[in-house]
Order: C-alpha cells, then structure tokens, then sequence
C-alpha cells in the first residue's frame, strides 16, 4: 500500500454527529430578482437563490455559507459579480465574484427608529467611478446611502418630510435615474452623488426632484420595473385603477398588475401576480410572491406567456414551509401546504408516495355539506402521527380523520377518511359537515384521538381508529366542559392520560361494549402536552403547560404531584410559552415554543424529584429560527427535526442512548459500497462510548484509526479524500471495545 494512501487518509478531517445540522428552506417566496453574468438571483424566505440560466443549475445558499438568516426581503448585484442581501431583520451581507462564502456587513438601525428593510427597496448605483458603487437602501425615514467599499458612512437623512415623511416601499434604476416608490407617492430623481455617498447637495437640489404621483392616501407603490429594452408588453398586462403607466418605458404597480399569458392550463385564469420584474431583453424574470399557491417561486417569462422554471437543489423543500414533521427511522416526513412529502438520506431531494391527501375535494367558502367548510377553518393538520408499521394518521380540523395505507407492493400509500357520514366521528351537535379532530396517538397499528365539540356540548368523543382501511372507528363519550379543546392524549395499558386547555385526567381504557368513559382523576390546569418517561424503576408521567413542566407516577390513580418546575425549591422559570415537548435518548424533555428549545432533566436530589435546566438551543446554535412549530426526536439516533417559521431544521444531536456493548445488529458503515463520485461522506454507527475506529486494506495494513474522543454519541464520521488519495477497493472496517470487536467488509468504488 503506498504511503501516500496513508498519509491521505490521516489528514482527513474529522467530524462527529455530536451537533451536525441540515437544513431545507423554501425557496417559492421569492421576493426581489437580480442579474449578474448567466446567473439570475432571488432574495427568498429560504435564503439566496442562484438560477444559472445557461447551465440550467441552482444552488441555495443558507446559513452554513455565511448568511446570517435565510429570510431576505432584498438582493442587488455589481458590475463585478458582487451580490448583495438583505434580510428581514437587517444583516447585510455580500458574496464576491471569486468566493462561495457570505461576507456579513452589519446589521443596520438608526433613530429615531429601527431600520426596517422593505421588499424590493434596494439598488445598486454607480458612482462617481466605477470601483465605488454606492447601495441605495429605502426605509421609514427616506434612503440611505452606503458605499459597497471600505467602511460604513451610513446617511440617515429625512428627504421626504415635506410630503408627510413617506416610506420608501421600492427603488428601481432605469439608466443613471432612480425611481423611488413611496406610500402615496413616486418620485424620479436624478443624479449625480458626491465620491463618499454624502448626498446632502443632492437632497437640498429640489431640480433634480420630480414628483410623478402624489396622492393624499397612503396606498402604496409598492413594485416598479424599468424597461430599458423598450419592450411592448401591452398584450401580456391587464392594469388595476391604481396602476400607472409611463412613457412605455416604466411600468410601475402596486400588487394589482396581472400579467394574462396564453399558456392554457399553466395558471390559473391565465394570470400571474408577480412582486418583482428584471427586464432581460426578450424576457422577464418574474419574482412571484404569495399571492397564489401555483404561481409561488422564481420564473422566466417569455414574451409569449411561456415559463420557466428553475430545478430545486436538495437543500430547497419543495413546497411552501411545513407545520408539522415527524421522523420514521432516517426518514424525514412533513406536512407541507396540504401535501405530505419524505426525505431520505439515500434519495436525491424531496417525494412523496402517497396519493393527494385532497383529492377530488372542494374546500369553498361558507355552504353546507361534507366538503364545504369555511376558509378561516380550511383543511388544517392539528396532529400529525405514525404508527408501529408506518402508516400515517392525521387530524384534521373540519374533515376528522385521515389514515395513508400502502397499496401494492407497499411503496405507494393512499389516504382513507372518515367523518361523520362514514364513521361513529361527528361533530357539534352530532353533526356530519365538521369533525375537527384536535388529539391523536398511536398505538400499534391503529390511531387514538378526541374530536372537539363546536356547539358547546358537554361531551367529548374518544375514538381509536380502524387497523386496516375499511374498518370500524370506534367511540365512547366522556363528561367535559362545553367546547373544551384538548391538545394531546397519552396511552397506557390500564388508562388513558387526556390534556386540555381546562384540566389533564386520567380515564381507564375503555372495554367492549362500553359507550362512556369512566374517569380516574381530574386536575385543572391548561395542560397542552403529555410524555411518558421511565427513570431506573420509575414511571413517569411528564405533563406540560405553557409555562410548567409537571412529573407524575404513571401508576398512580390520584392527581398527585411528584415534582413541578415552578413549585419545586429553586423554581425552574419559563423563559417561553411552551408549545411542543419531546423526549431524547438520555431522557431529558425538550421544550419548544417561540424562542427555540429548554432541554431539561429530571433528576433526584435530596430524596426527591426536580427538573433542571440542561442547555438552551437558539439560533446561536444553529437553529433556522426560534419559532418552532413542532419537533420530533428519535432517541435512538439523537436526530431532531424542527418545522420552523423559517423551514425545516434536522440535528444529529448528543443526546441519545449508545449501546452498553458492541453488536453487529447495530454496528454498521454505510453507505456501504461507497462511491466517490456521488457520495463522499461516510458514516459509522453502533460504537461504545470507548469504541475505536479501524479501517485496514485488502493487505492487512492499517490505514485509519480514530479513537473514542474522534466520536460522540456512537458516531463516527468523515469525508474520504478523492480517489487520487484513496484508491478503489475491498477494505476492512473494524469496531473495538475492550475485548469485544465487530466489523465487516467495506467496498469504495469510484
């Protein structure tokens, strides 16, 4: 074996799962569109988009490129390939021609005010030379100006106040002339600025002003387009009454333009909303906000109405951002804009093999009947919950239950439903045309859930659902407050643990031919979510308020406390509104809520139970954003995946359990062959916390080896080297504990 082999793979750089982070965002929001070179950029909610138009690429850049947040309102590009961004909450950030990596330049406020950044108000304009670009940034107070060399000389100057300090809601440059969109205004001025951006002259020379709207409302101008090609789009756009025209060479709107393309059956009534326009000659590049499910995302528009689109890297989820996810092994699930998608680690980008969840069905405003419910109560997942053999359950508020099933061979699901006209399930007043299902376990191969009465009746109904598609639903009614909306349900083989926003009792589990639920204890409180924990001997019950973690003996039939946060000596106050709670491989709960995630412990001290603060995950930690939907955590793997306002966050964590000894059913390297060419990272799982790692060639010589302190939580993980470093072949992995050792084969190919 030659050296060079050896010395290839003891350079490598060394990683652990211990806090390893993935992300997908969405790229669909896409609110402001720039072009530099072949390749057209977008500010989105999931981060910086590149479109490469002549290669028909993407990439999305995200926080591990240096971008401090991924929700960007703004982006402008230089003559040089510069490209800059600005995000909701104001960083600035620019990535140079010649690097892959983000730049941070600030994050930006000034009186008498914080700085809010508006969708689409930013533009890069030449300065004095051509080295020295200065970017126009509209705020509440009027613009400012920033030159993109050197140091800050921010200029912070009310130049609207005598039309009633207007706020800039866009900028666009036609030529050497900025046109400034305003609330109730448009104005049009004309350069030049002095060498360091100080534009006191320019503001104080009212000659280089014109004012070409001025209206007393405060309806804004909130998007503007420039058509420099001198492009006669008249047939392509239909004007609302706010919309203006100017001299066929600016078209200027305020979210009321429809562009009518003659696609038939692309969109829907043929129309587009577009937030954004970059003219590109024969050409739009279209940035479509969330004006339409359908027109959401980056486009080009040809002149005769047909688009294109560009292909999604694996790092964009493919829908808008989802609201509830689970984890099914490596699996990732989501629910997303009423749709349900997968991920894994052995497929390239997002799918789904389940049938639509919404098929054939028409959601329509107000009416009667089982497919018409009101928008404000639209087809929204309360729950989301997989069974011991994959099926997937959800609760839906206003269609009740939902069961996928596979078909076939079993790579394909398809959605079962019941409600009121098929089932025992019914809603207020026993009605059939809204079953709001808002609690759901399982169990084995079935689905446990509460359905939530509208009409202020003082019954609830606990159902279990069917094993197999076809089957019977059934119902017992239990005694509760009118309209009493409950969060979650924990099952055990003797009762049931139910938690509301009025009180958390415990009913026995219901028998055959029971039709009302007998209850154990009742104990009030607004209880939201419900965890079963074992410490050594003890079973526990973990019962979770907004503000208040609460231990209970999984045995007991009294409503006893064995320990509260808040009750508990050194009280373990909220520093959030808890709103999700799961349960990791060492036993620590993890709490989320607005402000990222509290793991906490229980543990015994001085004869008895407290909960104790472990650590704080924030964004400082690598979360996407602090507001957290709902999370899951396998606690055997130490994955958590998180549905965020700001996308989909998945982290290998260190806390999970690791094996008390090796086996072979656990300890495994994959992927296993290994081809360089597609996959260059590879894992090995089911070490001890005192495993060693070894990996010898077909000879017999020692080619790697990592120690236990290379690895955590029973991961060992590392990039290999190209295939000049690492030559193709049969290698032997092995794992080592003591006197215990493992291993097996290991085939790396090109």
């Amino acid at each position: 074996m030659k050296s060079s082999l050896l010395a290839g793979f003891l350079a490598l750089s060394v990683t652990t799962f211990a806090e390893e982070w993935r992300y997908w965002t969405w790229t669909g929001d896409a609110r402001m569109g720039a072009i530099t070179g072949s390749s057209a950029w977008f500010a989105t909610s999931g981060g910086a988009f590149e479109w490469d138009l002549e290669k028909g690429t993407s990439q999305l850049y995200q926080l591990d490129k240096g971008l401090e947040s991924t929700d960007l309102v703004s982006i402008a590009t230089q003559s040089d390939g510069s490209v800059w961004t600005v995000s909701r909450d104001g960083h600035l950030a620019v990535k140079r021609s010649n690097r892959s990596f983000w730049e941070p330049r600030g994050t930006y406020s000034a009186p008498p005010s914080p700085w809010r950044f508006n969708q689409r108000a930013m533009v890069i304009h030449p300065g004095p030379t051509s080295d020295k670009d200065i970017l126009v940034m509209g705020g509440p107070q009027g613009l400012t100006f920033f030159p993109t060399y050197g140091s800050y000389a921010l200029d912070w100057t009310d130049q609207f106040g005598p039309m009633g300090k207007r706020e800039v809601r866009s900028l666009s440059l036609h030529g050497d002339t900025l046109w400034v969109g305003l609330m109730g205004a448009m104005m049009r001025i004309i350069p030049p600025w002095d060498s360091l951006g100080n534009n006191q002259a320019f503001i104080s020379d009212s000659r280089r002003w014109t004012t070409l709207i001025q209206r007393a409302d405060t309806l804004p101008c909130d998007a503007m387009m420039p058509t420099p090609q001198g492009m006669n789009w008249d047939t392509l756009f239909t004007w609302a009454s706010a919309t203006v025209l100017l001299n066929k060479s600016g078209l200027f709107w305020n979210g009321n333009l429809v562009f009518q393309t003659t696609t038939p059956g692309r969109f829907p009534d043929g129309a587009l909303y577009p937030t954004h326009a970059v003219d590109l000659g024969d050409a739009l590049l279209l940035s479509s906000g969330n004006n339409n499910d359908i027109t959401k995302g980056p486009m080009v528009l040809f002149k005769n109405g047909t688009a294109v689109y560009p292909p999604l890297p694996g790092n964009a989820f493919p829908t808008s951002n989802p609201s509830r996810v689970l984890l099914d092994g490596s699996k990732v699930i989501a629910w997303s804009n009423k749709e349900v998608v997968q991920w894994e680690r052995t497929r390239a980008g997002w799918y789904s093999p389940w049938d639509s969840l919404f098929e054939n069905r028409v959601l329509v405003v107000g009416g009667s009947g089982p497919n018409s419910y009101n928008t404000a109560d639209d087809a929204k997942p309360n729950n989301f919950k997989k069974d011991s053999r994959g099926h997937l359950w959800v609760g839906v508020w206003g269609q009740g239950l939902w069961g996928a099933f596979p078909l076939g061979d079993g790579t394909r699901y398809r959605w079962s439903q019941w409600d009121g006209s098929n089932s025992c399930l019914t809603g207020a007043s026993g009605g059939k045309d809204f079953v709001a299902v808002n609690a759901l376990r399982t169990d084995d191969s079935t689905a446990w859930g509460i359905v939530y009465r509208t009409d202020g009746s003082d019954s609830s109904l606990l159902f279990q659902s069917p094993s197999h598609r076809g089957g019977d639903v059934k119902c017992w009614t239990f005694q509760t407050s009118p309209t009493v909306y409950h969060n979650d349900l924990l099952l055990q083989p003797d009762k049931i643990w139910i938690a509301s926003r009025s009180s958390l009792r415990a009913v026995e589990r219901p028998r055959t031919g029971q039709s009302r639920l007998n209850e154990i204890f009742r104990k009030g409180g607004d209880f939201y979510r419900l965890a079963a924990l074992d410490r050594g001997d003890a079973s526990l019950v973990i019962a979770m308020t907004p503000s208040e973690l609460i231990a209970f003996d999984a045995q007991t039939r009294t409503d006893a406390i064995l320990a509260s946060s808040l009750q508990q000596h050194q009280p373990l106050t909220g520093r959030q509104i808890w709103t999700d709670m799961a349960i990791d491989g060492l036993g620590q709960i993890w709490a989320s809520g607005s402000e990222g995630i509290d793991i906490i412990r229980l543990a015994w001290e001085d004869s008895t139970w407290a909960f104790r603060k472990v650590r704080e995950v924030t964004t400082h930690d690598g979360l996407l954003s602090n507001s957290i939907y709902s999370m899951d955590v396998d606690p055997e793997t130490g994955i958590a995946v998180m549905a965020t306002t700001a996308g989909l966050a998945h982290w290998t964590s260190p806390y999970r359990s690791t094996p008390d000894r090796l086996e072979t059913k656990k300890a495994r390297v994959w992927p296993n062959p290994l081809r360089t060419r597609s996959n260059r990272e590879l894992v090995v799982d089911g070490a001890t916390r005192s495993s060693h790692f070894y990996l010898h060639a077909a000879d017999g010589s020692l080619v790697l080896h990592l120690p236990p302190e290379a690895q955590a939580g029973g991961y060992f993980r590392w990039t290999v080297p190209s295939t000049s470093s690492l030559r193709p072949g049969v290698y032997r992995w092995t794992l080592k504990d003591g006197s215990t050792k493992v291993g097996g084969p290991l085939l790396i190919a090109e």
